[in-house]
């Protein structure tokens, strides 16, 4: 006698197992609310806070600090951390960046300090401390449907010419607060990346 019961049977062992494991799917996503990857970014450095590292900038005058000065101020490439030392011709090529620059837009004292060759240098600082934290909805972040990333912290970088033992020069530019939020959607989830990748391979 056929067994007219079996497939009914084993339809609703796999209806089971497929909701225990949608359960267990649900429980591991729960679990992970507040779990979302957050990063940071530090550049190690004398100065912990933008305010500390233009206090320092502040410090340097040009035409009266000398390069044993910058030293002492924790611009010691040799004994400070991040600090970048720069040949006349990373300077040259610093103000001469850009479309528009030409050699006439040079300051005087640093064109007089490049002319000098070996006796032109600088030292560049770029400090920055970023934190990056996902926020919104973990299945949604999980699967890569949508991703927001809040990013907060500053960053900093100055430039000192020094032409001979005198610092003739500065600059400084940078982001004294950061807060920023960048929300990513992507309709085909987890596969939009390999999508992505096929995309710009075909001509």
């Amino acid at each position: 006698m056929p067994l007219t019961g079996q497939p009914t049977a084993r339809r609703a062992v796999l209806i089971a197992a497929s909701a225990v494991a949608l359960i267990a799917v649900s429980f591991a996503l729960v679990q992970c609310a507040g779990s979302l990857p957050r990063s940071e970014q530090v550049t190690q450095s004398t100065w912990p806070t933008f305010d500390a590292a233009k206090a320092a900038y502040d410090k340097v005058r040009a035409g009266e600090t000398t390069a044993e000065d910058l030293k002492k101020m924790g611009y010691d490439p040799y004994n400070d951390a991040n600090i970048r030392v720069m040949s006349y011709l990373d300077i040259n090529r610093l103000f001469l960046a850009g479309e528009a620059r030409t050699v006439a837009s040079i300051p005087k004292e640093v064109q007089a300090c490049l002319a000098e060759q070996e006796a032109c240098r600088g030292y560049g600082v770029n400090l920055e401390r970023i934190h990056r934290k996902r926020r919104g909805s973990t299945f949604l972040d999980l699967l890569n449907f949508r991703r927001k990333t809040h990013e907060t912290g500053w960053r900093f970088s100055a430039v000192f010419v020094v032409h001979n033992t005198l610092v003739i020069y500065k600059l400084w530019s940078g982001e004294p607060k950061i807060d920023r939020l960048t929300d990513a959607e992507n309709p085909l989830g987890p596969i939009q990346e390999p999508v992505d990748v096929i995309r710009r391979a075909i001509p």
